[in-house]
């Protein structure tokens, strides 16, 4: 009808604006003068983002929201760049990073000509809450052919929604903005961050004119690009890692102004903990193994989710976490990110242990602390990493001593026993005979909790780490003498 007709005449005029070289240099030189057609760039965006909401929420026919939306994400990119060049004009004085009063500092909407041309900072405001709503009201869409692509629209909405929130705090000639907004990284790829659980970032300080509100911005956008990506399995795979990397940085940005901004420490620890299960949620989705293993270990979303695990425990909902990361580990392995895999089946037997049980039992569903550790040392990249789960069994049957708590089946032990003889055996004949005595020592160790079958080759497994004891002082020790010998 004519509502969409004026939508698509309102989508036309405003590129029309944004590519006309006159406008774009009477901006550059401030020249104080009318802008093209009399109206002001954000007077025919405000008219143009109401009718889409107006579209959006009354039409039923939606056979053109996919045209109507990608117009939408052009025209802001373009609004966007236009505003970028506005921050970047040469200047009289650069004002620095400011924590300064009010009369100390002057915004780039204080200018008479960009005011004039453009619109002024209420123009600007309004234009975040439009597309807040505009985000919110595209998140309800339940048409079923384009669910995919309206996330996709919701997402960008959110998140230039965020932009033009920074934007209306910009100062005259500070760039104050650069390297803060979600437009800065849209299509370059390199500068992307991610999100950090132990620390802070020292080479990079937090965004001084960010808000509350722009980083919940950031965070809605980042949740519906994972749906998004997730939804869409018919868009080509680069496109879809392109996507979840773009929200894993626009979590990180959005962590960084919830940290500076968020004064209610129990809502800046949930959104930590929303952070995290987004950032775990979108590990599958980079297409890059040794980039999923960097952010679990060394930017700690690990021992963030350990950390929930831990909190989350004597709750109605004392498994999720564990559960999540279980499930995430599998799809891992099935996607050949063996690494990932591998650092979230041992988080997994980490949390299982916590929980002071050695099977799990979820509705139809057993999750079984053996198996875990049975699998781990199957798939174990080198004999460090078996090593390490053998250090978890022998402080498993420890406790179990000492305070008689849950423990193995006996098939799980008897193959834990097992596997630890011949991986012994094996290492010994490679010479590594420390790790042969590790093995064989804990092996020893599990032995009289194991299966009565088992029982009469106690007497070959301690000849086998006597054996491994002695190599290995001999081969420490050039003047060695081996007891029996000379």
């Amino acid at each position: 009808g004519g509502g969409s007709l004026l939508l698509s005449t309102q989508e036309r005029w405003l590129s029309m604006l944004l590519r006309s070289s006159t406008f774009q240099e009477n901006l550059k030189d401030r020249k104080n003068i009318e802008p093209p057609g009399g109206h002001s760039l954000f007077e025919i965006l405000r008219a143009y983002l109401q009718n889409f909401e107006h579209i959006m929420s009354t039409r039923k026919d939606r056979n053109r929201v996919c045209q109507h939306g990608e117009a939408l994400v052009r025209n802001l990119d373009g609004v966007l760049k236009l505003l970028c060049r506005v921050r970047e004009r040469k200047q009289h004085k650069k004002s620095g990073r400011r924590k300064k009063k009010v009369s100390e500092f002057k915004l780039i909407w204080d200018d008479p000509a960009t005011n004039k041309l453009l619109g002024d900072r209420a123009d600007c405001v309004w234009t975040a809450e439009q597309l807040w709503n505009i985000g919110n009201l595209l998140m309800a869409e339940d048409t079923t052919s384009t669910i995919g692509v309206v996330r996709r629209f919701a997402s960008d909405s959110f998140a230039a929604s965020h932009d033009f929130c920074i934007f209306s705090e910009e100062e005259e000639g500070a760039i104050l903005s650069k390297g803060y907004l979600n437009y800065d990284t849209k299509y370059n790829s390199e500068n992307l961050s991610f999100p950090l659980f132990c620390g802070t970032n020292a080479d990079k300080p937090f965004c001084d004119i960010s808000s509350e509100f722009s980083a919940q911005c950031l965070l809605l956008s980042s949740a519906t690009a994972l749906d998004y990506a997730s939804n869409c399995l018919d868009q080509p795979k680069c496109e879809a890692e392109n996507r979840v990397r773009q929200a894993l940085h626009r979590l990180s940005l959005a962590q960084d102004e919830f940290r500076v901004n968020c004064e209610n420490e129990i809502q800046k620890k949930e959104v930590e903990k929303m952070i995290a299960l987004l950032s775990l949620r979108a590990l599958l989705g980079i297409g890059n193994d040794l980039l999923g293993a960097d952010i679990l270990q060394a930017n700690g979303l690990s021992e963030a989710l350990l950390d929930i695990h831990q909190e989350e425990l004597g709750q109605p909902s004392g498994f999720s976490t564990l559960l999540n990361v279980k499930a995430t580990s599998d799809l891992a392995e099935e996607k050949k990110m063996q690494i990932t895999a591998r650092i979230l089946l041992r988080m997994c037997a980490k949390m299982l242990s916590l929980t002071g049980k050695f099977v799990l039992t979820v509705g139809h569903f057993d999750l079984s602390l053996g198996s875990i550790q049975r699998k781990l040392i199957t798939i174990a990249s080198s004999t460090k990493d078996v090593i390490a789960v053998y250090e978890d069994v022998d402080l498993a049957a420890k406790q179990h001593r000492d305070k008689g708590i849950e423990f193995y089946s006996e098939d799980e032990l008897n193959w834990l026993i097992i596997e630890a003889y011949n991986r012994g055996v094996h290492l010994s004949l490679l010479g590594d005979f420390a790790s042969s005595e590790s093995l064989f020592s804990t092996g020893l160790n599990l032995l009289p909790l194991g299966g009565i079958e088992l029982q009469c080759h106690a007497k070959e497994m301690r000849t086998a780490l006597s054996n491994a004891v002695t190599n290995k002082l001999a081969a420490a020790d050039p003047n060695y003498v081996v007891p029996g010998i000379g």
